[in-house]
């Protein structure tokens, strides 16, 4: 099966569409509504009605659970990436 086809299932056994499952893999990778919304070209309430849907539909009751669920469930094919902070510069 090729790595198209699993995420195909994925969607399908959860019930979100494809711009439901962008959302949530940049929620995993720790982005918040605004940012979600200016890398897909979406607003930031748009970002919360898609996050709504998913939680209604994974079952969860706030980002953290979802991302939980997500890891337990391998519902991304990779780790999500970890945000790396910007060290601070001193002048």
């Amino acid at each position: 099966m090729t790595s198209k086809e699993k995420l195909a299932e994925k969607q399908a056994k959860f019930h979100i569409t494809s711009r439901q499952f962008e959302v949530l893999t940049l929620v995993c990778n720790g982005l918040g509504n605004k940012e979600i919304g200016r890398k897909l070209g979406i607003s930031p309430g748009t970002v919360k009605s898609h996050m709504r849907t998913i939680l209604s539909e994974l079952g969860t009751s706030n980002r953290l659970q979802t991302v939980i669920f997500v890891n337990k469930h391998r519902i991304l094919s990779h780790p999500p990436k970890t945000r790396s902070k910007k060290a601070k510069v001193e002048s």
